[in-house]
């Protein structure tokens, strides 16, 4: 089922973790999905992201036995998911319609009274919207966000509430579940009027509910709720933003693990959120070494912390100072380029594709530059990677560009060793082939060109 909860505007990867149960029986999973046009399906885990894929016939019928935790998870169908709840001995068949998921999606059998639970539930908001296609437009006054998002809350309680024959746990997790929903979408909604419907200095009122007031932050049961982590986190996040804001904090990854040590007192949750912020931030530090430092002392687990230092010492391999990883791509003609082929001279790279806008946004800024620059020792050197070879050439003729544009697969040992994730990206080399920045200033940034004027 689709999620139509307001996006969080902190979005942090989650850690790997499940509820601790002992699996006394598999988890049994059989049915049909009509209208599937695929032939695989997969369960995931909303805590671990393990998956597990399902095989499907071309009936859309399915029958699988999985082992795992009692916890909550995603059917997956791709772009398309509906959550549901697990547990060790559930025996669920399910039947839906791709044509409409949501409204379709039932369960029978053992766990069937959870599962059909949660369909109910995320389909109130649906319903309520239905009844109220003004609020359907996404732009709404506080008074009516206030009013939508209490009259959801206190609908799901009453769903709750009067559904019976259902685990206990599960009830406890829901009624905290629900509470968090509504924090949740509390925390986000003026980040939504900001950052997503252009409204920068919006404000809430004073009279506007304070999202975490009573908010247990060491709630070691509750980890089992995947929005927990991530309100705790928008917790965490507000706390951090106000010593960034009084400018006693300047580094945020940093900043928010120090401030995790601070406001979560349970050693458990500590570890928990400071994998997920790590996940996150730690690339986007400015003192890897520090910001690794307080990450270690918050996770003692080294399987825990393996990821995230594998990461740190990739980041350290691109500090300033150490030996540039190698290409070798070819121009237009067909020519290829290394790094020996600018041996002498200091290199300035920009890393970009014909789809990304930001990237065309930068074009104008870097052909200016490179006609104000091109008596210095600079080269200019262009690679287009994530893209089709025709739409790169196509650009290359259309926009003029100067310099040395290069065309990369998109499987690329440069791009891999750089751990470039989003474009634009934009590197300096100095002329012995060193990393001078691994992340240089864009060519819109104004100082960018004194900066390279100043090079010896």
């Amino acid at each position: 089922m689709k999620t139509k909860l307001i996006s969080a505007i902190l979005l942090l990867l989650l850690a790997d973790h499940s509820v601790a149960q002992t699996q006394l029986k598999p988890v049994q999973l059989s049915g049909s999905i009509k209208n599937l046009n695929m032939d695989t399906i997969a369960v995931v885990n909303t805590i671990t992201k393990v998956v597990h894929k399902i095989g499907v016939d071309k009936t859309g019928a399915f029958k699988i036995s999985l082992n795992l935790n009692e916890g909550y998870y995603n059917l997956s169908f791709q772009r398309e998911y509906t959550g549901m709840y697990l547990k060790p001995g559930y025996d669920l068949k399910i039947s839906a319609d791709m044509e409409n998921l949501d409204q379709s999606i039932a369960y029978a059998g053992a766990g069937a009274n959870e599962n059909n639970f949660l369909t109910k539930k995320y389909q109130i908001t649906e319903d309520y919207l239905k009844v109220n296609p003004a609020l359907a437009q996404g732009v709404l006054s506080e008074e009516d966000f206030l009013k939508q998002n209490t009259t959801v809350y206190d609908l799901r309680n009453a769903l709750l509430e009067k559904t019976t024959a259902i685990d206990e746990n599960f009830r406890y997790l829901e009624k905290n579940n629900i509470e968090l929903e509504k924090r949740s979408d509390l925390f986000n909604y003026p980040m939504m009027m900001r950052y997503q419907m252009g409204k920068p200095d919006f404000k809430v009122s004073e009279k506007y509910p304070d999202a975490f007031k009573g908010l247990d932050v060491n709630n070691e049961k509750l980890i089992a709720i995947p929005n927990y982590s991530q309100v705790v986190l928008n917790y965490v996040y507000t706390k951090n933003n106000e010593k960034m804001v009084a400018g006693t904090v300047t580094d945020l990854g940093i900043g928010m693990l120090s401030t995790l040590d601070t406001v979560v007192k349970s050693e458990k949750i500590k570890a928990f959120m400071a994998v997920q912020i790590a996940e996150q931030l730690i690339e986007k530090t400015k003192s890897p070494e520090e910001f690794y430092t307080k990450f270690a002392a918050l996770v003692p687990d080294e399987n825990q912390r393996a990821p995230i230092r594998e990461k740190y010492m990739a980041m350290k391999s691109l500090e300033k100072g150490m030996p540039s990883p190698d290409f070798s791509f070819a121009d237009m003609t067909g020519k290829k380029y290394s790094l020996k082929d600018f041996k002498g001279k200091y290199i300035y790279v920009d890393v970009w594709a014909t789809w990304c806008g930001p990237c065309k946004v930068e074009i104008p800024h870097l052909k200016k530059l490179e006609s104000e620059l091109h008596n210095k020792n600079i080269a200019f050197v262009s690679i287009c990677t994530f893209d089709e070879m025709a739409k790169w050439e196509a650009m290359v003729k259309e926009k003029e560009l100067s310099g040395t544009q290069l065309f990369a697969p998109r499987d690329n040992d440069f791009v891999k060793k750089y751990n470039i994730q989003g474009i634009p990206r934009f590197l300096l080399i100095d002329k012995e082939g060193k990393i001078l920045s691994s992340d240089a200033k864009r060519p819109s940034d104004p100082t960018l060109k004194d900066e390279l004027l100043s090079l010896p």
